[in-house]
């Protein structure tokens, strides 16, 4: 197959080339010529900005391409280790593995040991790194007494020179406890999945649960926070009526409005040593496998922004 790879010259980029030439395939890389990268002989090259496409169009036809790899190096600048729930040693080693033999400079992880962690370990990978992933915490979402403890630790040690990333956090104690620099959460999904609805109560500073089609009378005390999602609870309490992408839209902007709670309380939470993470948090990212679940968010966060505005203008 012939393919055209824009970028490939740094990141992983050189090892997704070197397999895709193992494989067999013709590849061609369109790049700016601003990081030397050991390839393939076999690799063809053409020099050029992104940014002037138009000036390019006649000599990336000629490559005439079966499938384009573009990488947007510039969105995707925060990569982790795999880390092994509940044993640093393992994660440790694949730490070192990435690092050493790839080259790439991934987020290290701190897991959970029930245990006990070696907070002596902890103390020298937060001189080493200015952002660490805490993970190994997923189990413990329902028990967050359980885990608290090592994330305070964790912020108490690091506070002026590391920030955190909490994977999986979805329980709010958890995330309203410590200065996040941001979580991850793949649970929003629950909404169009199962029903099980979350709206955040920005006024309340507290999360509302809420089950499709199951709306009873202490429920209905509720209508008021629906509509400020633009949503009508009795419409909620007939699963007929709803929609995956409308439940799927309330449940992202929820999380949107509880970052947002979270960022005026914290603070823009910044990465010290850190100039390629150059937005403040918190941050919370909602994940998911599917890209149109993913378009759901972007709506929603476009729903949220027009009622932001909306408020200022009649402020």
């Amino acid at each position: 197959m012939r393919i055209l790879v824009i970028g490939g010259t740094a990141f992983t980029g050189p090892h997704v080339v070197r397999q895709l030439v193992r494989e067999g395939h013709e590849v061609t890389l369109f790049h700016r010529g601003q990081t030397d990268a050991k390839l393939p002989k076999a690799v063809q090259r053409i020099l050029g900005d992104r940014r002037e496409w138009e000036n390019y169009k006649d000599e990336l036809r000629k490559v005439e391409p079966e499938l384009v790899l573009d990488k947007w190096k510039d969105l995707f600048y925060i990569y982790l280790t795999l880390d092994v729930i509940g044993n640093q040693a393992g994660t440790d080693q694949n730490l070192a593995i990435l690092e050493n033999e790839y080259n790439l400079s991934p987020l290290p992880v701190v897991t959970f040991e029930r245990g006990g962690n070696d907070y002596k370990q902890v103390e020298g990978m937060i001189e080493r790194y200015p952002f660490i992933a805490l993970g190994g915490m997923v189990p413990f979402m329902g028990s967050p007494k359980v885990v608290l403890p090592h994330i305070i630790k964790c912020h108490q040690l690091g506070k002026g020179k590391t920030v955190f990333h909490g994977l999986g956090c979805t329980n709010w104690l958890i995330n309203s406890s410590v200065p996040w620099y941001s979580v991850d959460s793949s649970s929003w999904g629950a909404s169009f999945r199962y029903g099980s609805v979350r709206l955040f109560d920005e006024r309340r500073a507290k999360w509302q649960g809420f089950q499709l089609g199951k709306v009873h009378k202490k429920g209905f005390g509720h209508g008021e926070l629906f509509r400020e999602y633009d949503h009508n609870i009795e419409d909620f309490a007939r699963r007929e009526l709803n929609t995956r992408v409308a439940l799927g839209g309330i449940s992202a902007r929820s999380v949107i409005r509880a970052e947002r709670y979270l960022r005026r309380r914290f603070g823009s939470v910044r990465v010290p040593r850190g100039d390629q993470y150059p937005e403040p948090g918190f941050k919370c990212y909602l994940v998911d496998a599917a890209e149109n679940n993913l378009i759901m968010v972007a709506d929603a966060n476009k729903a949220e922004n027009a009622r932001l505005l909306k408020k200022v203008a009649s402020a």
